[in-house]
């Protein structure tokens, strides 16, 4: 429906109110002209508990994803399947739950793999998500290979502009700031971070998650200067991005604070290290 194609539009370039509001109208009408257990439905009812879920809404996300199990109910249909595992592991990936993440983002692709092959935008998402959570899961290898390869089956497309490969070599690009390998985080980093900002603004998500990466090569290198402007922008970013609650403004707010203090900065690092501390 127009309604859901607005939607996933408004998701894919972070305009998440936007994308909340499309979400609950086209969940309304599918409600209201196709009922609880059509598929329309319940791919609406599964990319409104996700936006929610990236948003920190929590609770709401998690009583549409109830809902969702209740109407696939024992259903094997791998459509229904990928839905309700995909909604499942957004949610968990946002509560930082990267370890409950994980099998179901795996459940999720290779549902959609047997029902939807070729919806390469869906499939792109998961799999993006995916190396995230293999990263932060300590799969440094795992989440490396599987973003190589991304890049290259996203690179022989003809109507690519480019925006996938960056936003899953930022992605493979941690993977190097965690395997202690700065020269070439920060290489990866900045080449994927041009075509981010050009397309899509200093403001997007994925370019604050580039600059959190920024300060992690930063803090290797011993570069407080750098590490404290780097966090200060991720940390502001997506504190605008996603509220005071959210683990990602959190963790960003705990970055900062060890820059500050590393960084000889004791009186800037005590109060931020105790709020992150508190809603983490």
């Amino acid at each position: 429906s127009v309604r859901a194609s607005l939607a996933t539009l408004f998701n894919t370039i972070e305009l998440l109110p936007e994308a909340e509001t499309e979400a609950r109208r086209a969940l309304e009408l599918r409600l209201r002209e196709q009922g609880e257990d059509a598929l329309d439905t319940l791919r609406a009812r599964a990319l409104l508990a996700r936006l929610l879920a990236r948003t920190s809404q929590f609770e709401t996300s998690k009583a549409q994803i109830d809902a969702l199990a209740r109407a696939i109910g024992d259903s094997r249909d791998p459509q229904r399947r990928s839905l309700l595992a995909a909604a499942s592991a957004t949610w968990a990936m946002n509560q930082g739950e990267y370890a409950a993440a994980l099998p179901a983002y795996q459940e999720a692709i290779a549902a959609l793999r047997l029902a939807e092959p070729d919806n390469s935008y869906m499939l792109d998402s998961l799999r993006m998500d995916l190396i995230g959570v293999l990263t932060q899961t300590g799969r440094l290898e795992q989440a490396r290979r599987e973003g190589e390869t991304l890049i290259a089956e996203v690179n022989a497309r003809d109507d690519d502009n480019g925006l996938v490969a960056a936003f899953a070599e930022a992605q493979v690009a941690r993977t190097y700031t965690l395997g202690g390998d700065p020269d070439a985080a920060e290489a990866r980093l900045l080449h994927a971070q041009g075509r981010i900002v050009a397309l899509l603004g200093e403001g997007h998500t994925r370019n604050l998650m580039i600059l959190g990466d920024l300060y992690s090569v930063a803090m290797q290198r011993r570069d407080w200067r750098k590490a404290i402007d780097y966090g200060q922008r991720a940390y502001a970013g997506l504190r605008q991005k996603f509220g005071d609650e959210h683990n990602f403004t959190n963790i960003a707010l705990a970055n900062l604070a060890q820059a500050y203090y590393e960084g000889t900065q004791t009186q800037e690092a005590v109060p931020r290290l105790q709020t992150a501390y508190a809603r983490l």
